[in-house]
């Protein structure tokens, strides 16, 4: 079982490295856009697992939203949404070529309906919404099984409010 320690009790308890503190930071713009909290600071996430230097793993627990974990390595960033692992992933070296391009992909995750399409557990498709308008879709697929399955739908509320 995963360990979890309130946002303030890991701070004062680890450093992280400034590759960590980087990519944080590039949260903590988009949070303070939507005028959230910092991601360190902010009572919607919680950190779970051990506490390393060289990543750290947030995971949102405001109720009525979609899961959501944010896998942050000395290297690299990952995001996981619904039960999907790896929907989002992303190179240190693709995030400092690209930073604004992430910040759009994390205001388009927490300012989204997140519409996801189950058909058994090998095909998940999700669409994120805004404004009434697709703005876009990921399809994982494990095998050809999915087509005989029977598909269910569920759409969330943004995170953080529409844009």
């Amino acid at each position: 079982m995963l360990e979890e320690d309130s946002i303030g009790d890991i701070i004062n308890k680890m450093k992280y490295t400034d590759n960590i503190y980087y990519i944080v930071t590039l949260f903590d713009e988009v949070l303070n856009d939507l005028k959230q909290h910092q991601l360190f600071t902010n009572k919607n996430f919680t950190i779970l697992g051990k506490k390393y230097e060289d990543n750290i793993i947030f995971t949102l627990v405001k109720k009525n939203t979609i899961r959501l974990d944010i896998f942050i390595n000395e290297d690299s960033l990952e995001i996981h949404i619904d039960k999907t692992a790896e929907t989002f992933v992303y190179s240190l070296e693709m995030i400092k070529n690209n930073e604004q391009h992430i910040k759009n992909v994390l205001k388009m995750i927490f300012t989204s309906k997140i519409k996801v399409k189950y058909c058994g557990k090998n095909y998940t498709k999700i669409y994120f919404i805004n404004n009434n308008e697709v703005l876009n879709t990921f399809v994982f697929r494990k095998g050809l099984s999915f087509f005989k399955q029977k598909c269910n739908k569920k759409i969330y509320p943004p995170i953080f409010g529409e844009l």
